[in-house]
């Protein structure tokens, strides 16, 4: 039973509530109907929480990847890049792709170094998703997420 209605609370933040559109069709894809699932319910009342943060949006990215993992697919982002120093910079690279992994993905930081890391760890779990999770179940990538995206930028 919910025991409080959150959504009212972000009616007023764009952001937020488009957030809250896309996690609730993340679920409703993601799980089945009429299923009892302790972790993903527990899940919902953190997501609820983190949108009252200033971080919101990387503490969302992380739990984004924990929902993932509650319903079985998990990503350690550090078995697939390498470590490498450019001017001074730290860098993670995946080497099959030589894609860029921002570092506050790989080190679990929930403060990431800059707006444009959360948008590249924003785009780069939807990337997983869509990979790893929708093409393989022949499952469409909720607009939604686009959406969320497009507002971040």
């Amino acid at each position: 039973e919910i025991e409080k209605i959150n959504t009212p609370g972000f009616l007023d933040n764009k952001k937020k509530l488009f957030c809250i559109i896309y996690t609730m069709s993340l679920v409703k894809l993601l799980t089945v109907d009429n299923e009892q699932n302790k972790s993903i319910f527990n899940l919902l009342d953190e997501f609820f929480l983190l949108l009252d943060t200033k971080k919101w949006l990387s503490k969302f990215i992380f739990w984004e990847l924990n929902f993932y993992k509650c319903i079985g697919y998990d990503i350690d982002f550090k078995n697939y890049v390498k470590n490498v120093v450019i001017d001074g910079n730290e860098k993670f690279i995946v080497e099959s792709t030589n894609k860029t992994i921002p570092g506050f993905l790989i080190k679990n930081d929930i403060y990431p170094n800059n707006k444009q890391d959360i948008i590249s760890g924003f785009k780069i779990v939807g990337e997983f998703l869509d990979k790893t999770i929708l093409k393989p179940n022949n499952l469409n990538f909720p607009s939604s997420r686009i959406e969320l995206a497009n507002l971040i930028k």
